[in-house]
């Protein structure tokens, strides 16, 4: 196994430049046409933040849970949602988007799902940021456990690039595998423990 994953790093480092550039090629075109552009990739999740923020904290008039303010215990959720979410739902199609550069480049496939995570966690690290500035903003200095942050965001990624393996080789054969995985996510949404 490590000889597999050492291969893996490898191919990798060999073609960080062309994920990189094919990443914020893919992080272009989604938003290509827009008036805002690349903003709408941070204001939606924005102005769902701040929706469930004005409905709970404001509306509700939910109590401090261990004196963390509602807002702080949710972003701490909903940051890490957007993140898998996004990255499961347009990983699993890389292979289907990208099929043009399956048919006449040759590189490893395995690559592709990789090019969709790398775009989702552009937008992810400025959401952690934002998440940050809003635990100064409430008065919370940095505590060892906020070294969990990088831990965290290494298995998350290795995580969604797991599934994302799997997914986007069958939808390749099951088409309706891309309607699924949103279903799930919206499921999942509401499943998870983001809310309680």
């Amino acid at each position: 196994y490590l000889k597999t994953f050492y291969r893996f790093l490898r191919d990798i480092f060999k073609s960080k430049r062309l994920l990189i550039d094919l990443a914020k090629n893919d992080f272009k075109s989604r938003y290509l046409g827009n008036y805002l552009g690349i903003l709408w990739a941070f204001v939606q999740p924005t102005v769902m933040i701040a929706i469930f923020w004005f409905v709970f904290q404001v509306g509700f008039k939910s109590m401090p849970v261990d004196n963390f303010p509602f807002i702080l215990w949710f972003m701490a959720g909903i940051v890490p949602w957007f993140f898998f979410a996004e990255s499961l739902q347009s990983a699993t199609n890389a292979i289907l988007q990208n099929s043009f550069l399956v048919k006449k480049v040759v590189f490893r496939i395995s690559l592709l799902p990789i090019i969709q995570i790398i775009s989702a966690f552009t937008i992810h690290i400025f959401f952690v940021l934002f998440m940050i500035g809003i635990f100064f903003y409430y008065g919370y200095s940095p505590t060892i456990y906020w070294l969990q942050i990088p831990y965290y965001m290494f298995c998350t990624v290795f995580l969604v690039l797991g599934i994302t393996w799997m997914t986007s080789s069958i939808i390749v054969f099951f088409r309706d595998l891309g309607q699924i995985i949103g279903m799930i996510i919206q499921f999942g949404f509401w499943l998870t423990p983001i809310f309680w």
